[in-house]
């Protein structure tokens, strides 16, 4: 999923990073833009998807803008078979 946060709220940003990751299903990800000049946003975006999200992310900047690559992965601690049964449940 690709999602354009250029010139849009932080709340509506996070609520957008937020409802995509809850869509998307494991080690599947979703990509954002944020313009270069928007470095706090770029930033505050990847804090809260690894923080408040437990995504892992990357960050590149090129041709004038962020992207940020979010994956949603499971906890290290959890077994494959705890992992399946997580799935089936939702």
């Amino acid at each position: 999923m690709i999602l354009d946060m250029r010139d849009i709220p932080y709340f509506d940003a996070f609520m957008q990073v937020s409802e995509a990751v809850s869509m998307r299903t494991q080690n599947e990800e979703v990509l954002v833009f944020v313009d270069s000049h928007e470095y706090e946003k770029c930033m505050a975006i990847k804090g809260f998807a690894e923080i408040l999200l437990e995504c892992k992310t990357t960050v590149k900047e090129t041709s004038g803008y962020y992207i940020i690559q979010i994956i949603r992965e499971p906890p290290d601690n959890l077994t494959a078979d705890h992992q399946k049964k997580i799935e089936a449940a939702a």
